[in-house]
């Protein structure tokens, strides 16, 4: 399951729920903090770019939302307050929680965020700091935290498996690195 977050700009919201009607699915939606919430289950992301483009030109000029990645609808709930926080802190335009955490500038809810992204994977703090003095090399990161490289490995593969994060890829590092309070 996703989530898109579509700040609540429109003389008549029903006119975005009933486009994405016809696009998703067992669609649900809510109101939260001034942004519609709307629940959904689809495999292209362009596809939903696309109807917030045509929105733009057609309904209101700007857009300001948000996409998530497939999550579970538990991990969504906790996910929208955190986005609608970072959204606030944007400029208009359409965001992935990536994006959204490259591009603000001064992240106030650092701690929160990370520990969100970081839940039920078993790496914390120092795992990250290691591993980015270690180069994100998975074999140099093991020997210098003394543990077996394929716990550090499966360890990295929960981290994606849960969060989307991939700890190898320098810019989800850069994201996690930046959110550490104490580097």
């Amino acid at each position: 399951m996703k989530v898109l977050l579509v700040k609540n700009d429109f003389d008549d919201p029903e006119i975005l729920l009933e486009m994405f009607k016809s696009l998703f699915k067992n669609m649900k939606s809510k109101e939260e903090n001034g942004y519609i919430a709307i629940y959904f289950t689809y495999d292209n992301n362009l596809d939903i770019i696309h109807v917030l483009n045509a929105l733009e030109t057609e309904l209101v000029g700007s857009i300001h939302a948000y996409i998530s990645e497939d999550r579970s609808e538990d991990r969504l709930d906790k996910e929208i307050p955190i986005a609608i926080n970072l959204l606030n802190e944007l400029p208009l335009g359409v965001y992935s929680f990536k994006e959204a955490l490259l591009r603000v500038k001064n992240i106030e809810n650092k701690k929160e965020i990370l520990n969100y992204i970081l839940a039920g994977s078993g790496i914390n703090e120092t795992f990250i700091l290691e591993f980015a003095k270690n180069n994100l090399n998975v074999s140099q990161a093991s020997k210098a935290m003394f543990i077996h490289r394929n716990t550090m490995i499966y360890k990295l593969n929960k981290l994606k498996a849960n969060s989307q994060f991939d700890l190898t890829n320098f810019n989800d590092a850069y994201i996690l690195y930046s959110l550490l309070e104490n580097k």
